[in-house]
Parts: structure tokens; sequence; C-alpha cells
């Protein structure tokens, strides 16, 4: 897989607790915020999905909660 390198800037104290954990984890800082974006990218898909599931579903099934999807696929 090609690497660009990339320029963020982060506060001080979010900068040292990625050094911290890096540290504690045996890792690159540069693995630590890549895994973190990964997270964030694929948490951010699935909440978008889910979203747009629910203003499809909540007219025609009244669906709104995730007990209700469990209701009507039981």
């Amino acid at each position: 897989m090609k690497r660009v390198q990339v320029l963020f800037k982060f506060p001080a104290g979010l900068k040292k607790a990625i050094k911290e954990l890096a540290k504690k984890k045996m890792t690159t800082q540069s693995e630590i915020v890549r895994e973190a974006l990964r997270r964030y990218i694929i948490s951010e898909e699935l909440r978008m999905l889910r979203e747009k599931t629910l203003a499809e579903t909540e007219p025609k099934y009244g669906v709104l909660t995730d007990e209700d999807i469990f209701k009507i696929v039981s």
C-alpha cells in the first residue's frame, strides 16, 4: 500500500497522550493515529447508514429504535 505523508496539528496534551500510548503499546505514534482514524471513519459510516435506514424505515414501518427492528425481524 502506497503511503503519503500528512501533517496534522494537535493540542500538546493530545500529542503527549498519543506518544505515551504508543510507548505502552510498543508501536508507533503514526500507527496509533492511523488506527484511530480507521475506527472513526467506520463508526461515522455506520452512523450515517443507520440514520439513512431509520429515515427510510420509520415512515413505512414505524421503526425508531433497535428494539423496533428486533421486533420486526423476530
